[in-house]
């Protein structure tokens, strides 16, 4: 049995609580439906309100353990060989993505820098985050954010992230960093250095 931390019924999130803000891309959304906030308030009540029980089975962990998970491939070491088959088959689900169990695939030739990478976004009211997996570039990367509407803004740290892996040589392995991609303060993405994804026992 496994103890974790609760919100309790006012939606308060276990100590320290993160405080989450709104972004430039998501305060008009507020205002135009009634609300009353300014680009860098805090939407905590309102987080509180809405998000009661939390996405994601309400699990909490570190941008850390958004990128251990990311190298993982996205939890496929702990399924078997014909469940992690089946969940890389992607099936079209818009313009840019394909669809697996449980992950998508951006769909080549959108972007050059989303070319081959797969994973798993999630969001809820004031927070974001991006987990994702590159094999043929053997790296991860982890994005999170504590501001609304922010996998745009995400999207903007894997593309300095991947110009960044670009430059590097072929066989660099470099220590994880934390940078913090430029005009995007409400995205701090964290690169960690290319990972082998362990097979399946």
């Amino acid at each position: 049995d496994v103890d974790l931390p609760l919100r309790n019924s006012s939606g308060v999130r276990p100590a320290p609580e993160p405080i989450p803000y709104a972004s430039p891309s998501c305060f008009q959304e507020y205002n135009s439906s009634g609300g009353n906030i300014d680009i860098g308030d805090s939407v905590l009540d309102y987080a509180r309100s809405v998000v009661n029980f939390g996405s994601g089975g309400s699990m909490y962990g570190t941008i850390v353990d958004l990128l251990k998970w990311a190298s993982t491939g996205l939890g496929d070491d702990l399924l078997s060989t014909e469940t992690t088959s089946a969940r890389h088959l992607y099936v079209p689900m818009d313009a840019f993505r394909s669809y697996g169990i449980g992950q998508y695939k951006f769909v080549d030739g959108v972007a050059s820098f989303l070319d081959g990478w797969y994973g798993h976004d999630g969001d809820s009211l004031g927070f974001g985050s991006l987990a994702l997996r590159n094999d043929e570039r053997n790296a991860s990367f982890a994005a999170a954010a504590s501001s609304c509407a922010t996998f745009t803004d995400n999207l903007q740290g894997l593309d300095v992230y991947v110009t960044q892996l670009l430059a590097r040589p072929a066989n660099a392995v470099l220590p994880p960093t934390e940078s913090c991609a430029a005009g995007v303060p409400s995205a701090a993405p964290v690169m960690g250095p290319a990972t082998p994804v362990p097979s399946s026992p």
